[in-house]
């Protein structure tokens, strides 16, 4: 009669051991999928507001996006961030850049109350036809996604010229549609 080299008692701990570990695994996917439950819900914005300034009728052209939000400096190629906004990319049109996209986005996190002034600057035509047509947009971001509520498009005619887009103002989180208006203000030159 062959003898059973291990006891009774050593199989019902091995098994009792695999069944815990299968119940801590379970707990944790179970764990692992409430946290992707709520990351999804949660959402990732990477701001409130995003800007862009496109110039497609002119790819070469290296055309300027300048955002200023109340109380920050404005924000563009040589002062790329402040308080509430970033300058994604400085666009230097398809001459010098082979990754163009003839676009520039500014995101902004907060919505300060007061006002906002949107500014496009040619700084090099790069024998691009002028006048260059460039169209600026304001977009929030929510949970709802993204609603466009302001777009305008202008003509820039000569190296340096800066033209105001639009300037409107928020007040305690809400934009307000009466505010737009296109008084100058060169923003390029201002920041610190």
């Amino acid at each position: 009669m062959a003898r059973r080299s291990e006891s009774p008692g050593f199989a019902w701990a091995f098994r009792d051991l695999l069944i815990a570990l299968l119940v801590v695994f379970m707990a944790l996917a179970a764990l692992a999928l409430v946290a992707a439950t709520k990351a999804e819900k949660a959402g990732v914005t990477q701001g409130d507001l995003v800007f862009t300034l496109s110039w497609l009728s002119a790819p070469k052209a290296d055309v300027d996006l300048w955002v200023k939000a109340p109380g920050d400096a404005p924000v563009g190629f040589s002062h790329m961030s402040d308080a509430h906004c970033n300058l994604l990319r400085d666009d230097l049109g398809s001459t010098l850049d082979p990754q163009s996209t003839a676009q520039e986005m500014v995101v902004c996190r907060g919505l300060p109350s007061g006002e906002w002034i949107v500014d496009a600057m040619l700084y090099q035509a790069h024998g691009a036809a002028l006048p260059v047509k460039v169209t600026a947009t304001a977009m929030r971001l929510g949970a709802g996604g993204v609603t466009t509520f302001l777009e305008q498009s202008g003509l820039l005619r000569h190296r340096g010229e800066q033209l105001t887009m639009f300037r409107f103002r928020f007040a305690r989180g809400h934009f307000l549609p009466g505010s737009v208006n296109r008084l100058p203000m060169k923003l390029y030159g201002m920041q610190p």
